[in-house]
């Protein structure tokens, strides 16, 4: 069957595919998700309290989004916004390091990366606090950044030995 693309003015061809193979998609799609929410719940242990309450509401108890901007009452929405940015956040590589690897990282380097991206401060509020520049601050997140790099390649070095 033929369908107008609205878009482009052009038609295109309309797949349709059995009900049951839909089914078998949905039910491998919603394994992987559980176990990449898992995998999240795991490393928000290191979030506050709020965003920590926010994501086990949402994901392990599974409370719709609705109903949690309901309680806090702000629109879907926003709320949709603020966890696809705490998930872009706990996915960082570097999320990884300060968390994992944070004790081995210089003084001045952890405390700015733990104020910018568990804290999730701004960079210049963060650079009051610590007393920086906000140049320091761009600085101290790039050897983070360059530190993860290293030790992204260590892992892949001994993966391929």
């Amino acid at each position: 069957m033929e369908m107008l693309d609205r878009r482009w003015g052009r038609t295109a061809e309309r797949t349709y595919l059995p009900q049951q193979a839909l089914r078998v998609a949905r039910e491998a799609d919603r394994g992987a998700g559980r176990a990449r929410h898992e995998l999240l719940l795991a490393r928000a242990v290191h979030l506050p309290a709020a965003d920590r309450r926010l994501l086990a509401a949402l994901w392990r108890d599974g409370v719709e989004l609705k109903i949690l901007a309901r309680e806090r009452r702000i629109s879907p929405r926003r709320l949709s916004m603020r966890v696809a940015r705490l998930e872009a956040t706990l996915l960082d590589p570097l999320f990884v390091v300060v968390t994992e690897f944070g004790q081995r990282l210089p003084a001045n380097v952890r405390a700015i990366a733990t104020s910018v991206l568990i804290e999730r401060l701004p960079l210049r509020v963060c650079a009051r606090r610590h007393n920086a520049s906000l140049h320091q601050v761009r600085r101290a997140l790039a050897a983070a950044r360059g530190i993860e790099l290293l030790l992204r390649s260590c892992q892949t070095e001994s993966a391929s030995d």
